[in-house]
């Protein structure tokens, strides 16, 4: 509001821009003081409605396993319900308002479409809103393999676990093992337990567990039990 003085005449300026709650009939009142007296002046002032596009927002943090929600918001409110369409490279991966993200979408950039009517004007919008590049969370890497259970005495023994991340981090495995045979090496790179076992070392080794580690995350495999057999002759007398 600005006061301005010509002559013996004041002229107010009372400027704004009104907003959506604004919207109805609003008593204005003005005071105007001197240092003898004060008047007042009232009068009402109609805020017409116009349409106002609704926005569009996603919360959630742009992470592997993460939730993120779209959520819309429009002051003329919403007519019926509002329609979610989540996409990664220009194809859909979901329905609703909200999703998970998961392996695929680390590195990429997720856009969500929210399409509704609005409640004053009936004109139907679709708002879109992109999340920035989705980051990684270091997934545990998977070890399996089905070990020869049993050998010979003798006789050259060797398993290779299977071991796949969906991170793709093999230049960083390590492997450990507990219960190890005495006759048996180890080899903590490549996870490979081999050995030759002798005529002392017959027996049975049992609780063998193998593990592999990104530097991160620790997966065990719990072997099966196996030992090793003495290698047994017939003999006959002449």
């Amino acid at each position: 509001m600005t006061l301005k003085k010509d002559g013996d005449q004041f002229t107010i300026q009372l400027t704004g821009i009104p907003r959506n709650k604004h919207v109805g009939n609003n008593q204005v009142q003005l005071q105007i003081s001197d240092d003898k007296s004060t008047v007042f002046h009232e009068f009402n002032l109609e805020v017409t409605n116009t349409d106002d596009k609704g926005s569009l927002t996603i919360k959630g943090k742009p992470q592997q396993n993460e939730t993120l929600r779209a959520i819309v918001t429009d002051d003329d409110d919403i007519n019926g319900s509002i329609s979610y369409q989540w996409q990664r490279g220009g194809e859909t991966i979901a329905t609703g308002e909200s999703y998970t993200l998961a392996q695929e979408d680390v590195n990429q950039i997720i856009t969500v479409t929210a399409t509704y009517t609005d409640a004053r004007s009936d004109v139907k919008y679709s708002l879109n809103k992109s999340t920035g590049s989705i980051e990684n969370v270091n997934d545990a890497p998977t070890i399996w393999g089905i070990p020869e259970n049993l050998v010979d005495q003798d006789e050259y023994y060797s398993f290779t676990p299977k071991v796949e991340d969906i991170d793709d981090d093999k230049l960083s495995f390590s492997f450990s093992i507990e219960n190890q045979p005495d006759w048996a090496e180890f080899d903590s790179n490549t996870g490979i337990l081999s050995g030759t076992p002798n005529n002392y070392e017959v027996g049975l080794t049992s609780g063998i567990v193998i593990s592999v580690s990104d530097g991160s995350v620790k997966e065990w495999s719990l072997l099966d039990i196996f030992g090793c057999r003495k290698l047994q002759f017939l003999l006959y007398n002449f």
